[in-house]
């Protein structure tokens, strides 16, 4: 097993990157909570502005070279987050949150406060955790991380719809663009090859007998293939996406594996009759849905027209490959 150390370390410096369109505007004012609070703490911190992921990553990475900073802070969703771990991913330096989002379902996982002025003194105080990452590789040799799920199927095109949905605001928008997605789904057939597969510990005995139905039992290699038409197809670091919504339920961030969801597709009107059980992460009387634990997946699916959505960011096209890193990861969060 590898080394997740936790503990508080000195917070004397920070690089605070901010994008100001973030959740509507309201990342310029948490901006502006968070700097008071650091002040007030004795916090030294240098402020950014990013206004796309390009610069939010070469101001990280000039950060970075400047070895000057304890922590790197950002201040906007789980896009932003998605975006910094692509620098701060396995390089050891804790990643800080002040949540301005629409979703905010990194911080929701970490506990962070939503108030960015209670979440700036957790980053004062100093408590770090280490966690695995997702990772999606294609076959070039070109990587993206991810902190929480990866959507693969119509949750892809979902979360593709979202961001179109200027108008729509909070974890309204993503239940509104899932809503319009599963009314038409998508009818591709996907290839699924799971390596490392496990038991889901606690799976009930209903969600037990629906897998082994559908794909029987797990080898004594970890080796299932699944080959068929899906609905939403969701690997998770953590529980949630969405704003709240628990598609990877038993999802544990310190295990080094993945846990995937398949949303079986059916007809839409049993979606909706399921749709507030299956966002709550009550999967046992949810007929559609069918859970694997993996170390990593292959997966393929040759019609498939956008990318798959990690952190609600369109991260890689098919075919590729997504898998779970140690240890990887390292936050500021409240102390247990």
């Amino acid at each position: 097993m590898p080394d997740y150390p936790i503990g508080y370390e000195p917070i004397g410096t920070v690089a605070l990157l901010t994008n100001p369109r973030s959740g509507y505007g309201s990342a310029r004012h948490a901006t502006e909570r968070a700097l008071s609070h650091f002040n007030k703490r004795g916090v030294e911190s240098v402020a950014f502005t990013a206004m796309t992921a390009e610069d939010n990553g070469r101001l990280i990475r000039q950060a970075l070279d400047d070895d000057d900073f304890d922590a790197i802070v950002v201040c906007g969703g789980d896009g932003m987050i998605n975006s910094a771990l692509q620098e701060t991913a396995d390089t050891g330096i804790p990643l800080g949150i002040i949540p301005a989002g629409s979703g905010n379902d990194t911080a929701r996982h970490f506990r962070i406060p939503m108030d960015p002025g209670a979440a700036a003194e957790v980053i004062a105080d100093g408590f770090v955790t280490t966690t695995d990452l997702g990772r999606v590789s294609d076959d070039n040799g070109q990587s993206k991380w991810f902190a929480t799920l990866l959507g693969c199927a119509t949750d892809a095109y979902a979360s593709r719809r979202a961001d179109s949905l200027t108008w729509a605001k909070g974890p309204n928008k993503f239940t509104l663009a899932i809503a319009r997605e599963i009314i038409r789904p998508t009818t591709h057939t996907y290839r699924f090859e799971l390596e490392g597969v496990r038991p889901i510990p606690f799976l009930s005995d209903a969600e037990n007998a629906r897998r082994i139905a559908r794909d029987g039992e797990i080898p004594d290699d970890g080796r299932v293939v699944i080959e068929r038409q899906v609905g939403m197809a969701t690997f998770g670091n953590t529980r949630c996406f969405g704003g709240g919504r628990a598609v990877c339920p038993r999802a544990d961030h310190r295990d080094g594996m993945l846990d995937f969801t398949i949303a079986e597709l059916c007809n839409p009107l049993m979606y909706v009759r399921y749709f507030n059980d299956f966002g709550s992460g009550n999967h046992a009387d949810v007929p559609f849905v069918t859970s694997y634990r993996c170390r990593r997946a292959r997966v393929e699916c040759p019609a498939m027209r956008t990318a798959a959505h990690g952190d609600g960011e369109p991260l890689m096209r098919v075919p590729f490959t997504v898998e779970a890193v140690e240890a990887a990861g390292r936050y500021i969060v409240p102390a247990p």
